[in-house]
């Protein structure tokens, strides 16, 4: 099957409609802002969708995109792609994410979660839930909070809230579970747990003070974590711990940031920060707050920009704008921060009542570009370069989900002979272009180099690949040969490179490789000999002006003395160069003098025969082990899956998926030993 692909780009050019198409007053026409950045970033990304609230009441909930590609920044997008939707979008945009190829806007006082295609913004359909707030993905199901009950079951006899659960393929809702009162924002761990922030927002001055957590499985509250008053916000960062916004009593009580984390073996408050808190975004270890809050003693908003290392839980930086323009910002509202290249989207809400402003920073905290928006500017949410148009929008007939790798999102090689040439580095490029060449080599059926030990890739489909029990669940190509000279010393192979397969699910739905990983068990963990954890090893750059140290035994290998490695079992040694490749072959577009790499180290797999290298392969489980045609030992099943001690773990499926090389060994003039990938298939569509 060849593999089809839509970018956004043409599929967001909106044409000028006729005010006839609506049965009220064609009032927000899209409008479009060209902008420039100084420093454009090339990614995986296309663009964004960017929520405007509106005002409640007024009925003007909007929808904005961004086009990276462009630098074109488009106003309401959602009348033009849907003229025939009479109210438009509705009452109070209150929260959108995407999850596959939909895109889910949840708009609050109109009780409806709107789904609409993310390649071209046109409606696909809606789901009823009264009062609904946030929605979180999992498992091809989508879990959606609401209050409820409206305004008029406010102080005692307010009703208790709700998390709706929502099959994301029917839109039909399954079940519901009964929470705390008014719950707000959600996180869904790889646990199988929901954490639902509960405000009691319609309750003052007794404002509900608890996390619900949901069994997701059951879809029962299985119990209740006490924080503080007002909850908010919520967000889980790599340590599996909970950043929580509690909004305070909006008096003596003022709003404040917790961690909730592992205490004793259950989760409970560990740590909070006195930090007033309106909004937050997370990357890597570095958590982005801002907060725009109302002081009665001081009689005005008190606003900050600040920055927390989710490790250390230390304030690392009081404003992370670093020009002075955070003096142009009135009320900021949303923050979000691209995932790859680190630029930071602040949205001013400005009075509540008339258009807003989008802002994007440089990591760096200087103002790129800024553009007007509409009215109470909230979240974003980013649009995947590939988005496959399968369920609605401009899609034809035949079109839908493609077996084969659809998204490199990592290309982290360690050194090697290859490197540099599979994929070709050219001046300029850097990680994010590398990833683009990578991906574009894997869904062409093309190879690409991982290194010596620990170099990895990480891709993905444009769906979840998901886990058929008793099945194998996808296959993965490489360049592996046999030898007839190993069958001899009893064994097959002859070039096996075995690379160590992880999955990935995207427990917080955001679309990125950020959550837990997961090795898939080989034929190796039978044999605690053959596999060891915890291994970490260091591959240090040439110093500028390296002198070849030539092997005198082999003409082939023309600097023995190459790239020094070292390893946290106080071995040292060298990836050697040979006259073969004469490139460098550390990754050129990375600065740093050293990489690191770590995970679970394979015994040598190289034996000598006759004064030949051969390479044996593992019996199965491995990548780039066994030849293409031995398609079976080349295919992988979801159900090996194991956590970090090696104990079996059950997971849905697989969203991401990452290979890396599994041997530490070099063969003479054959040099490095190194895992090659090529296309993976989903073997329940192949």
């Amino acid at each position: 099957m060849t593999l089809r692909l839509r970018h956004i780009v043409p599929l967001l050019t909106f044409a000028t409609l006729a005010p006839s198409c609506r049965d009220v007053d064609y009032a927000f026409p899209a409008t479009e802002t060209s902008v420039t950045d100084p420093e454009p970033v090339q990614s995986q990304l296309s663009g964004f969708y960017l929520l405007c609230e509106g005002n409640m009441g007024s009925n003007k909930a909007s929808l904005d995109f961004f086009d990276f590609a462009t630098g074109v920044y488009t106003r309401n997008i959602y009348s033009d792609r849907n003229p025939t939707v009479v109210k438009e979008l509705g009452d109070v945009g209150n929260d959108i994410q995407i999850y596959g190829s939909r895109l889910y806007v949840v708009v609050n006082c109109s009780n409806k979660v709107e789904v609409l295609s993310a390649a071209s913004g046109v409606r696909i359909g809606q789901v009823d839930i009264p009062n609904c707030r946030y929605v979180r993905f999992a498992g091809g199901k989508a879990y959606v909070s609401s209050y409820v009950g409206g305004t008029e079951s406010s102080g005692s006899s307010s009703v208790r809230g709700a998390v709706y659960e929502v099959d994301t393929a029917s839109l039909a809702i399954e079940r519901t579970c009964t929470v705390g009162h008014q719950p707000e924002e959600m996180e869904i761990t790889a646990d199988g747990h929901i954490y639902v922030c509960n405000s009691g927002g319609y309750m003052a001055p007794n404002y509900d003070d608890e996390i619900s957590v949901i069994d997701r499985t059951t879809m029962t509250e299985e119990k209740r974590i006490r924080v503080a008053k007002n909850l908010h916000r919520i967000r889980s960062d790599a340590q599996g711990q909970m950043w929580v916004s509690a909004r305070g009593d909006y008096g003596d009580e003022k709003s404040r940031l917790f961690v909730v984390g592992n205490k004793g073996g259950e989760m409970a408050v560990v740590d909070s920060l006195d930090i007033r808190v309106s909004n937050m975004a997370i990357r890597g270890d570095s958590l982005y707050v801002i907060a725009s809050e109302w002081d009665d003693r001081q009689q005005r908003n008190v606003v900050s920009y600040a920055i927390i290392n989710t490790r250390t839980h230390k304030i690392v930086s009081h404003n992370f704008i670093a020009d002075g323009t955070e003096a142009d910002i009135e009320t900021p509202y949303g923050i979000a921060l691209h995932p790859t290249a680190g630029d930071i989207f602040v949205t001013d809400a400005k009075n509540y009542v008339s258009s807003g402003t989008l802002l994007c920073y440089s990591k760096q905290g200087t103002l790129k570009w800024r553009a007007q928006t509409g009215d109470i500017p909230s979240a974003i949410a980013f649009v995947g370069q590939t988005i496959q148009s399968s369920d609605g929008g401009n899609s034809t007939p035949g079109d839908g989900p493609s077996p084969y790798t659809s998204i490199c999102y990592e290309y982290c090689p360690a050194p090697g002979q290859f490197v540099n040439l599979m994929p070709k580095y050219e001046e300029g490029d850097n990680a994010e272009t590398m990833a683009l060449k990578a991906g574009e080599a894997l869904s062409q059926g093309s190879i690409v180099t991982l290194g010596a030990y620990g170099g990895y890739v990480t891709f993905g489909f444009d769906h979840r690949i998901v886990n058929r029990p008793g099945e194998y669940d996808f296959r993965i190509e490489g360049n592996a040969l046999y030898n007839t000279a190993t069958y001899a010393l009893g064994h097959m192979g002859g070039s096996a490179e075995p690379g160590i397969v992880m999955v990935s699910v995207d427990a917080n739905g955001n679309g990125l490789p950020d959550d837990e990983w997961y090795e898939l068990a080989g034929s190796a963990h039978a044999y605690p000999d053959s596999i060891a954890r915890g291994y970490e090893i260091t591959y240090h750059r040439p110093e500028a002006g390296h002198t070849a140290s030539p092997d005198p035994e082999s003409s082939a290998i023309t600097d023995n003395k190459y790239i020094l490695w070292t390893d946290n079992r106080d071995a040292s040694g060298y990836v050697t160069k040979n006259s073969f490749h004469t490139q460098e072959y550390y990754p050129l577009w990375l600065d740093s003098e050293a990489i690191t790499f770590s995970g679970s180290l394979l015994a040598p797999n190289a034996a000598k025969s006759a004064g030949q290298y051969l390479l044996l392969a593992y019996e199965w489980g491995y990548a780039d082990s066994h030849p293409n045609a031995q398609r079976e030992l080349n295919s992988f099943d979801i159900d090996w899956a194991t956590d970090s001690e090696g104990n079996p773990v059950s997971l849905p499926g697989a969203d991401f998926i990452r290979v890396y090389t599994a041997v530490s060994q070099s063969c003479g003039w054959l040099g490095e030993t190194s895992t090659e990938v090529g296309r993976a298939v989903d073997l329940s569509m192949e």
